[in-house]
């Protein structure tokens, strides 16, 4: 039971780690695109 309360813990972990990761990229391409949209102002 713990093993399995473990590797669940891990996989959440995981993927928090990789939503974070994806919230940067995503925070990144929507400056840069609010970066273009400005200029051809």
């Amino acid at each position: 039971m713990r093993e399995e309360a473990k590797k669940k813990q891990t996989k959440n972990y995981k993927r928090q780690r990789l939503f974070k990761s994806f919230e940067r990229e995503a925070l990144k391409y929507a400056l840069l695109e609010e970066e273009i949209l400005n200029r051809k102002k």
